[in-house]
């Protein structure tokens, strides 16, 4: 099997989907393949209702970069059983899937598994989304900017960074907001923790909270250190100036 060549990274935790309570592990993957290589990925999904599910597999686009605007997921995520299967309270069935790139494929391409259930007693369809990023060998780019800087000061400091995708695969930024004075002086440190991924030309916002801490009136600098959460990749330190005025107003420079 390929799995241990080209697999970066896989989510360790479940996903959980509470109407249904349905569960899966891992909750996304990455995969790294060269144009036209393939490779084989799994994941497991439990039935943690008190009652029976019937479930239905399928595959659907998540995120498509213009270039691979031809390339749907049906085309290149595989399930080896498309075929609706039941699973009793507490039961796992293993998933398994063929991950394969068209040649012309650039970037990353991104595709979901997902399953539809539908609980005997509960007239209600739910679906759960399985996310499969495979980024291609030589063709990936890595590229944050920081497009603005947000802080709002109360019996807390709350600071934000928005974050532009820039390039073509997707991020997941986390790492930290260093505040200092002008002199260097370290006032502040705001730990930016994993979230949602941000796409290729859009824009998300990412923040962390100092509980019981009020800036005070002063000029600062903003040292934004994020890191990549699913690649080893530093973005690089980016910085902005700011001032808080003696009523607690933020003038981002």
């Amino acid at each position: 099997m390929l799995r241990s060549k080209f697999l970066v990274f896989i989510a360790g935790l479940t996903l959980s989907l509470p109407a249904a309570a349905m569960q899966v592990s891992p909750t996304y993957q990455l995969f790294q393949l060269k144009a036209g290589e393939s490779i084989e990925g799994q994941m497991t999904l439990t039935n943690n209702e008190a009652e029976e599910v019937t479930i239905k597999p399928s595959v659907k686009d998540w995120f498509l970069l213009n270039i691979n605007g031809e390339f749907k997921a049906e085309s290149w995520l595989k399930l080896n059983d498309t075929d609706e299967f039941t699973l009793k309270p507490g039961d796992s069935k293993l998933i398994t899937y063929k991950i394969q790139p068209a040649k012309k494929a650039k970037g990353e391409l991104a595709g979901a598994v997902s399953f539809s259930t539908k609980p005997k007693a509960k007239m209600v369809t739910m679906q759960l989304s399985v996310v499969q990023y495979v980024g291609i060998k030589g063709t990936e780019k890595v590229s944050m900017e920081v497009a603005g800087l947000g802080i709002n000061i109360s019996s807390n400091t709350d600071v934000g960074v928005l974050v532009a995708n820039e390039g073509n695969v997707h991020l997941r930024p986390s790492g930290y907001i260093y505040v200092d004075t002008p002199s260097g002086t370290r006032v502040l440190n705001v730990e930016i923790s994993v979230g949602q991924p941000v796409f290729p030309g859009d824009k998300r916002m990412y923040s962390g909270t100092v509980k019981g801490f009020t800036l005070p009136a002063g000029d600062y600098v903003a040292r934004v250190e994020l890191i990549d959460y699913d690649r080893p990749v530093k973005y690089g330190t980016r910085t902005k100036k700011f001032s808080v005025t003696a009523n607690g107003k933020v003038e981002i420079r």
